[in-house]
């Protein structure tokens, strides 16, 4: 199959950038057979990423392995304000690493940190190792060695955060292929994000930071519960088009935690 023809059936089924789709398929296949493969599998749905087994992400190439959550350029602004904080800091965390891509990105900005991650699913445990990320699996920062309690400078993550009665609006590839459990974050959205907020109060270094993506209308309800975990909300992380990407939080002391 030449490029314009897939070009032009991946834009036929209504695949937006079906050019750049066409042009990496066409890179990662093996020969004819192997391409005929592939566009089956996307044309049914499947991330293009568990396809060609790679994405870019903040101009790096990061490997992806089938049922790996794949990272979005939507999250690549909370990444850029963590490598500006991370310049300062040295020891950092990204939570829900999934494949290791934020971690990875960090870790080539400041190679003389140490930056790791941790996912509690061994798929994406392999996945962040293959990218070269210092990872360990557990749930959230239970995962994290001892050893980091009160070091760390900056927590970064991109948790489960839709709420439960809005996963039906999710995009139907979405639905059908990725997990459930990488988008779902409880009736609010906010279950795993209060608990590492919460978890971070432990490993924290005081004016430590914690950078973490969330969705539409959630900014409000989940700085007033930082708030009494003994942290200032630094204001929200917001796209090229004023909608809510993140939230920035800075950790005071234990001591100021309320109750």
């Amino acid at each position: 199959m030449q490029f314009k023809d897939l070009a032009d059936l991946l834009a036929g089924q209504g695949f937006v950038a079906a050019e750049d789709e066409a042009q990496e398929l066409i890179a990662a296949c093996a020969s004819p057979s192997d391409l005929a493969s592939m566009v089956s599998r996307r044309l049914a749905g499947e991330p293009l990423a568990w396809i060609t087994g790679k994405v870019r992400f903040c101009d790096i190439e990061i490997r992806i392995l089938p049922q790996v959550y794949v990272p979005r350029w939507q999250t690549e602004g909370l990444v850029r304000r963590a490598i500006e904080i991370a310049a300062s800091v040295n020891l950092v965390a990204d939570i829900c690493t999934g494949s290791g891509a934020i971690a990875r990105v960090l870790s080539l900005a400041y190679p003389n940190s140490h930056v790791v991650g941790c996912d509690s699913d061994a798929n994406a445990i392999e996945c962040a190792g293959l990218n070269g990320v210092e990872v360990y699996q557990g749930h959230l920062m239970e995962a994290l060695p001892g050893s980091f309690h009160g070091r760390i400078g900056l927590v970064v993550s991109v948790p489960p955060y839709v709420p439960a009665d809005h996963l039906r609006f999710l995009p139907s590839g979405t639905a059908d292929y990725e997990s459930v459990g990488a988008y779902c974050g409880g009736e609010d959205g906010l279950d795993f994000a209060k608990e590492i907020i919460s978890q971070s109060t432990r490993f924290l270094i005081p004016g430590g930071k914690v950078l973490m993506e969330l969705g539409h209308g959630q900014a409000d309800a989940l700085a007033e519960f930082a708030m009494s975990e003994g942290f200032r909300c630094e204001g929200e992380l917001l796209d090229d088009e004023g909608d809510l990407r993140g939230i920035e939080l800075t950790f005071r002391s234990s001591a100021t935690k309320s109750g």
